[in-house]
């Protein structure tokens, strides 16, 4: 067994036995509000702790925290669950019901979960939480916003959910059943508002016009200026802009120490190049939105193989790869990616099997003509502009 399958083991039984010390301190009907990484409730490798969690309790609401929550100490996202225990008896038949069909050949989420396929859990995601942390340097700065999305009213929310009062959906929140959860994310139980956006309208698979293909072998790096670009330099948030670093002999945009390790990197072949039009994603924790698309300066940069790679199979036509790439940065259209995501070495979601992403159906954003010209402009002048330097 490799080293990564026991780090994923040792997980999943770390979150299992919290899950059971909690069940043996509290009383049936006892209330725990925890915080939990994030993957454990939208990783396929921990679907079987999500059902061993919900035969412990049943779950009231699960808030999502953005992911300067707890940095630097984590800087993973992490979610609040709220939940009450369930009594003995049946905690255990849910053991045995889903013992009963867990191995099952014809194994069906659905049948595991059907005996409480009724209860509805809310679920919230505080973009806001009162404060943002910038690091600058080695020094984290935690700097205080007027923006709070965990406010009384959620609390509120959630204390009256404990009663069974719950919520009606509004555009904050939304309530499901297991049941929807199991039909509609294969029991994903991560915050995410399902509703389309207005801009959003009919539905299509990327694989149907684009390819995935790899970063190709530099052309030469003994240029005087060299800007690379790895999977992390890619403003997050859904801005689709490029920050490379520049190697060069008269300086440069990093580190001594960071410059020596690229250096390294490009010596194994780590950077090559891409073409114009081509759409770049960051495979690890998707919901950052690192999603970018290659202009004509762009090409002068060279990037990291660690890259997803989109190419238009008919040619470079930058509209539609703008088109698609405001497609990618919808949440309804990133939550979807994320469900692509495992649990990878870091302890980070990350995207494996590149080739998903052309099988899975997402929603198309409806952008104007003019808008898309007026970004693709925008964008190649930015580009421009860092290469002239």
């Amino acid at each position: 067994m490799n080293l990564f399958r026991i780090e994923v083991i040792l997980r999943l039984l770390l979150s299992v036995f919290f899950a059971e010390r909690w069940f043996q301190l509290l009383n049936p009907g006892g209330r725990i509000g925890v915080v939990l990484p994030l993957s454990l409730f939208d990783s396929p490798d921990y679907l079987k702790a999500r059902l061993l969690f919900l035969c412990y309790f049943q779950i009231v609401a699960i808030v999502g925290l953005p992911e300067h929550a707890f940095s630097p100490h984590a800087q993973q996202r992490t979610v609040l669950v709220f939940a009450k225990r369930r009594d003995l008896d049946e905690s255990n038949k849910l053991f045995e019901h889903m013992l009963e069909h867990i191995n099952a050949k014809d194994f069906n989420i659905e049948q595991l979960i059907h005996p409480i396929r009724n209860e509805r859990i809310i679920f919230y995601d505080a973009k806001n939480i009162g404060y943002i942390r910038q690091k600058k340097q080695k020094t984290v700065i935690t700097r205080s916003i007027s923006k709070n999305d965990l406010s009384e009213d959620n609390a509120s929310i959630i204390a009256e959910a404990f009663k069974g009062n719950l919520p009606k959906d509004d555009e904050k929140l939304e309530v499901l059943t297991l049941q929807e959860l199991a039909e509609k994310r294969k029991l994903v139980l991560a915050p995410n508002i399902l509703k389309k956006s207005q801009h959003l309208r009919e539905t299509f698979t990327i694989g149907q016009d684009w390819e995935i293909v790899a970063v190709e072998k530099c052309r030469c790096v003994d240029e005087q200026e060299v800007f690379l670009c790895e999977t992390g330099d890619i403003a997050p948030g859904g801005l689709g802009i490029i920050i490379p670093k520049k190697i060069s002999a008269s300086g440069t945009t990093t580190t001594s120490s960071n410059e020596v390790r690229l250096q390294s990197k490009i010596a194994k072949g780590k950077f090559g190049c891409l073409k114009e039009g081509d759409i770049i994603i960051a495979p690890v924790r998707v919901y950052q939105k690192k999603i970018a698309v290659i202009t004509k300066s762009a090409t002068r940069f060279l990037y990291s193989s660690d890259f997803i790679v989109l190419r238009r199979k008919s040619g470079v036509n930058l509209l539609d790869s703008f088109a698609l790439f405001y497609s990618l940065i919808q949440d309804e259209n990133i939550r979807i990616l994320e469900t692509l995501s495992s649990t990878g070495k870091s302890g980070y979601p990350k995207i494996k099997n590149k080739e998903a992403i052309l099988k899975v159906e997402l929603y198309k954003a409806n952008i104007s003509k003019e808008e898309l010209e007026r970004k693709a402009r925008l964008y190649d002048e930015i580009y421009r502009e860092i290469v002239r330097g």
